[in-house]
Parts: structure tokens; sequence; C-alpha cells
């Protein structure tokens, strides 16, 4: 079991490494003409400061989530999300719930949150070298 959780954790760190890298190569497209090194480090550390922000961003929420903070949000979105579900899904599901319940009900799961923390720090921190290297060219 241990080993189908550490591939699953590789693949994971592997399609977020590679968004970091699209979100960087779409930047670089955004500058159709690259005539020197100049606007390339510059798109490409715009890109990885962007995406390192956000997965940043992304690993408080899931952290914030994680400790419960956002139960509150569920709970009151529950009814909107019922409007949509199945009939098979909502069988067996009580129709009204109070707050305390809901709450003491959800199994909160571990999430991703220090790995995409993790990424984010990482692309955030090749963002600043390239910075560097950008300003002393």
């Amino acid at each position: 079991m241990e080993h189908k959780q550490n591939k699953r954790l590789a693949v994971n760190l592997l399609i977020v490494a590679g968004e970091i890298l699209l979100i960087g190569i779409l930047f670089i497209a955004r500058k159709h003409t690259v005539q020197s090194m100049h606007p390339f480090l510059l798109c490409l550390c715009d890109g990885t400061c962007v995406a390192g922000l956000l997965y940043l961003l992304l690993s408080v929420i899931l952290w914030a989530h994680a400790k419960g903070a956002l139960d509150g949000v569920s709970y009151i979105f529950r009814p909107f999300a019922r409007l949509f579900a199945s009939e098979r899904a909502l069988r067996g599901r009580e129709r009204y719930i109070s707050f305390y319940d809901y709450v003491n009900s959800i199994e909160h799961k571990p999430g991703y949150a220090s790995v995409f923390a993790l990424v984010g720090a990482a692309a955030f921190a090749v963002s600043v070298v390239l910075y560097l290297i950008y300003r002393t060219l």
C-alpha cells in the first residue's frame, strides 16, 4: 500500500511540475519575438512566479480546508449542490441536518497541502533566481 501511495505522490508531483512548466511556456509564448536573452528570462521569471504563487495560495486553501475552516462554506452551499445531485446519490441521506451534526459527520482526509507548498516555494525560488540573473545581465 505504501508503494502505491508513493507512486501516486510522484505522479502528482510530475503533473504539478508540468503545469508550472506549461504556465511558464504560455508566458513566453505571449512574446512572439525573442531577440535577446532579457525578454526570455523575464517571461520565464513571470511564468514561474505566477505559477509558484498560485500553488502557494492553493496550499493555504487546502491546509485551511483540512483544518475545517471551510466547513461553514460547504454547509451553506449544500442545498445548492443537492439541486444538481441525482436521486441515487441522495438516497439514504438526511435532507436537513444541523451544522453541528454536519461538522461531526465530515471526514477530513489528509490533503496534499505540503506538496503544493513545496512545489510552489520551489517555483518561486526558481523565479527569484531567474530574476537575479535577469538583473545582472
